[in-house]
């Protein structure tokens, strides 16, 4: 068989494959993933998680609820991470991450706030906080980078970190992460 014909079939797939977008947040209209408590809502402009907790913490005669929120989330996401209504991380194209700790353990609350981290700071947040399952992605093992925006908010019992955020994408990551709350 000739080369030339059984390459460019080859050739035509790769382009087509390496084309094809690899978020999990493309709509067209309306869609929702039910996640284990709660509900992941992709619209064409945002995503919003609302989740729905009945979870109860124990350590010895302690008991701990889970808290219940919803926020809107930007779109390009490509993966996501929770972990026992803990720890809630979102990645997005070119190492930019979004995650959420809840403070499920009365520890006690610092006033709403929203300041720009050390990277010390960051990487202390990231490594004692928030919980990679060991899926596919990982935020302890994307590196922080000094370019880009890094910006810790914080509202009653929740930490949001925006993470390694480019430039051009902060204000919309920013505007969508606000929409935070405690349901």
């Amino acid at each position: 068989m000739n080369s030339k014909y059984t390459l460019g079939p080859i050739f035509a797939f790769c382009v087509v494959l390496s084309s094809c977008n690899h978020y999990i947040d493309q709509s067209k209209t309306l869609q929702s993933w039910p996640i284990m408590q709660g509900e992941m809502q992709f619209y064409p402009d945002s995503n919003v998680l609302e989740f729905k907790s009945n979870m109860v913490f124990r350590a010895d005669t302690e008991k701990w609820p889970a808290r219940s929120f919803y926020s809107q989330f930007p779109k390009g996401l490509i993966w996501y991470d929770f972990d026992y209504g803990a720890s809630f991380i979102f990645y997005y194209s070119d190492k930019q991450v979004i995650a959420i700790w809840i403070n499920i353990q009365n520890l006690p609350n610092k006033p709403d706030s929203i300041f720009v981290p050390s990277g010390d700071y960051v990487t202390e947040f990231r490594n004692a906080k928030l919980v990679p399952s060991g899926h596919k992605y990982n935020i302890r093992e994307i590196p922080y980078m000094n370019n880009r925006k890094q910006v810790l908010i914080r509202r009653r019992d929740a930490m949001i970190l925006l993470y390694n955020i480019k430039q051009r994408n902060f204000d919309n990551f920013l505007k969508k992460i606000e929409t935070f709350k405690f349901i």
